[in-house]
């Protein structure tokens, strides 16, 4: 009786197992996708972070050139100051010696009294004494005016390098 019923009913069993069966693979199949697809996410996401990295790289690498530039160049305007200081020093002592010498002349509200100034016992000052000290004093001048001269061209040279 029993295998009667089974006969009668395989069909059924038949079916019943062949569902079953469809509905586990169909389940295998949907898990494999979804590992495959979260495994793409993640090659992706790697990728994606990979990419972000090398960009970084890139912009940092930008940004270290530039400032080795920027200090390059003011490496160079600060050795022209320099240049430009010594060079105030040489124009300074060739003017104290071009006053000595008579080659160069102050004008006449430089001069000051020509015969000097007179002592206790009657007798003139030193001239020659005051004639050095306004020429040093001059070529104290003309070294101070250069050397501002330089510091500021020094500066907007600065400005106008880091401005590019």
């Amino acid at each position: 009786m029993i295998l009667a019923n089974l006969r009668a009913n395989a069909w059924r069993f038949a079916t019943l197992a062949l569902s079953v069966l469809a509905v586990a693979l169909l389940i295998v199949g949907l898990l494999f996708w979804v590992r495959g697809t979260r495994a793409d996410a993640r090659a992706d996401a790697a990728e994606q972070r990979a990419e972000a990295s090398a960009a970084r790289v890139r912009a940092l690498s930008e940004v270290i050139e530039a400032e080795r530039a920027a200090a390059k160049r003011a490496n160079a305007i600060a050795a022209q100051y320099e240049q430009d200081k010594i060079h105030a020093e040489a124009d300074a002592k060739r003017t104290v010696a071009d006053l000595r010498a008579g080659n160069l002349r102050l004008r006449a509200q430089w001069k000051g009294c020509e015969t000097g100034l007179p002592q206790a016992d009657g007798a003139a000052g030193q001239p020659d004494a005051v004639a050095d000290d306004r020429a040093e004093s001059a070529g104290r001048i003309i070294r101070a005016a250069d050397e501002a001269d330089a510091q500021i061209k020094g500066l907007q040279d600065f400005i106008r390098s880091e401005r590019q």
